[in-house]
Parts: structure tokens; C-alpha cells; sequence
């Protein structure tokens, strides 16, 4: 238990000035007497009475007591959250352009809802890592930053959709330089970037090249991703009918995974590229990657204090009402 010490150091002193005053005051008072009411004996004597006059004594003491202690604000201090947890860190680049509506991927919708069930799967067998996301079409953005709070993970990647407001292409030089800046700060034993796409580096300002160079120079291991099949495949075009309602219609759409680029960028940061055409291959791939190494990683202490002053408030004011109880019923003062 804690205190607010200048506080507790001077309501304790203001009480002991009051507590002594009153003391001497009435220890010194001679032209005072009190008359009992139910005096029994000669000369206003009444051993019980004279009890009750000390009773009196004790209850304004002790009620004052509890009511000086309430103004010090006790308090509590309790450890809120404290782990020190065997994790990684690893942050996932998930590629959002177009392609990736391609609904090659049953039963899921598409190469883009297969690549965010899988991700959020991973997620829930791995709670004591520190995980986040980046998301790139023809440029890249932080989507979650690496974080414990893995609920909130879950919750942003179901907000995942394709932009209408992004750069169109696939800047894999970008989000892997992207990524490889998020996890530059990380103090994990083990560094872990997860590259999701179903294409090859067509936009971006950044080089696959120069962003490779900067993962290994930042010892962060890379595991590549490719998804989907190689060759002419049908995109989904949402358009709108003449009477407002949205039509799904398709258009034949070209795809190729460089997958020379991803085994260069996984094999020089000593991961592995995987390629994935179904949804077997998916989760085969995730399972894999799931048996990572570990290393301690340690949540800061956070404390929550706790405000303790209504419990003797609560016996001070019980007191104050049996003392003036035994002040109504027993005592009345002459001079």
C-alpha cells in the first residue's frame, strides 16, 4: 500500500494538533460539568454515566482518526500486466493489387481472402509474438505496426480490401523495404518477414535488389510467398447496372510470379520460398513457417492504482453518528 506522503504527513500532523488541543481543552476546563440524565447517585455521581463520558472521548477520537486517514488518500498499487514471453517478430507484406481477386483459391473467394484466413490462422497459434502488417499495390503503407495486441490484428485485417485510392502495380522493391524499416528497431533474437504475392515487380521507385540488401544487412529473414497459378486467369469487374445494382463480370488478366526474384530475396536471408496454388499448398506453407525459433520478448510493466480512502470515510461516518447518539441520549452540557 501506498500513500500520497506530503499529503498523509499533513493531515496526519493537522490531526494530532486538533486531537492534543482537544484533549487539553477539556482536561483543563473547570467551569464545566455535565449532568447526566439518568443520575442516580448524590452529587450528580454515576459510575455509568462517568463510562459513557469516556466512551464519548474515544468515539470523536477514533471517528477523527478515520476521517483524517480517508483525507490522506490511501492507496493501492497493483501490477495491472507483466509478461516476459518466448516470441518473434514478425511482420507480414501482403500484396493487395488487383490480381489477387483472381478467385483461383477455393473454397475461399479469392487469392486475397485465402491469404488473410491463413494469416489470421497463424496468428491465433502464435500469441506470444509481436506480429504486423504492411500492404502494397503499386506502393506500400504500414497497415498495424508490430504489436502483442493480437486482437487488434484480427480486427484490421478483416478491413482488408482491394484500393481504388492506391498506386495500381505490384511494388515488391517498396514493401519489402517498407517492411524491412518496421522491423529495423526490433530487439528479437529472431526477425521474421513474411512476403505474400501473386505477381512480379512491375512499379516502385525502390529496387527488389536494394531491398533485399537492406534485409540482410539487418539480419531479418525473409519467407516468400507466391500464390495463385502462372498464366491467363479471369479477374472479377465490378460494374454498375443501369439500374444501380453492382454486376460481377469477368476479363481475361495475365499473370506471372517472378518467382527467380522471391527465391533470391528468401534463400540470401536464409528463409525459404514457398509456392502456393491451392488452398492445400496454403496451409501447408503457414504450417511450416509456424515452426520458427523463439526469443524472449518482454511486455513493460504497467501498474493500476487503486483508491482505498471509502472504506475509512465509510467507518469515520458510522462513528461521528454513535457519537452524537451518545451526545442526544446520555449527555447535555450547563455552564
Amino acid at each position: 500500500m501506498i500513500y500520497q506522503s506530503f499529503l498523509l504527513a499533513f493531515f496526519c500532523f493537522l490531526f494530532l494538533l486538533l486531537s492534543s488541543i482537544a484533549i487539553f481543552y477539556f482536561l483543563s476546563s473547570k467551569n464545566k460539568k455535565y449532568v447526566y440524565l439518568w443520575t442516580l447517585g448524590e452529587n450528580g455521581s454515576d459510575p455509568l454515566g462517568s463510562a459513557f463520558k469516556f466512551l464519548r472521548y474515544i468515539l470523536l477520537f477514533v471517528a477523527l482518526l478515520f476521517l483524517f486517514f480517508s483525507l490522506a488518500r490511501p492507496q493501492e498499487k497493483k501490477l495491472f500486466s507483466k509478461t516476459s514471453q518466448k516470441g518473434i517478430d514478425i511482420l507480414f507484406v501482403l500484396d493487395i493489387s488487383d490480381s489477387m481477386l483472381i478467385e483461383d483459391m477455393k473454397p475461399l473467394d479469392n487469392r486475397l481472402e485465402s491469404a488473410k484466413f491463413h494469416i489470421k490462422e497463424f496468428m491465433k497459434n502464435r500469441p506470444n509474438d509481436r506480429m504486423g502488417l504492411v500492404v502494397f499495390s503499386g506502393e506500400a503503407y504500414t497497415r498495424i505496426p508490430l504489436t502483442t495486441d493480437h486482437g487488434l490484428l484480427l480486427g484490421n485485417i478483416d478491413k482488408i480490401y482491394i484500393s481504388e485510392t492506391m498506386k495500381k502495380g505490384t511494388a515488391i522493391g517498396v514493401a519489402l523495404a517498407s517492411g524491412v524499416n518496421r522491423l529495423r528497431s526490433s530487439k528479437a533474437k529472431s526477425k521474421v518477414l513474411v512476403l505474400l504475392t501473386d505477381g512480379e515487380n512491375n512499379s516502385g521507385v525502390i529496387d527488389p535488389l536494394t531491398a533485399l540488401d537492406l534485409a540482410v544487412d539487418e539480419e531479418i529473414k525473409c519467407y516468400t510467398l507466391g500464390i495463385g497459378r502462372d498464366g491467363q486467369s479471369m479477374l472479377p469487374i465490378f460494374k454498375k447496372d443501369r439500374y444501380g445494382r453492382k454486376v460481377k463480370t469477368y476479363r481475361p488478366f495475365p499473370t506471372k510470379i517472378n518467382e527467380e526474384l522471391l527465391r533470391k530475396i528468401a534463400y540470401e536471408t536464409k528463409g525459404q520460398f514457398f509456392r502456393a496454388s491451392d488452398e492445400d499448398d496454403m496451409t501447408r506453407v503457414f504450417s511450416n513457417i509456424n515452426s520458427l525459433e523463439t526469443s524472449e520478448v518482454k511486455t513493460p510493466k504497467t501498474y493500476k492504482i487503486e483508491e482505498l480512502f471509502q472504506s475509512p470515510l465509510k467507518v469515520s461516518f458510522v462513528l461521528f453518528i454513535l457519537f452524537f447518539m451518545v451526545e442526544l441520549l446520555f449527555f447535555w452540557r450547563s455552564y
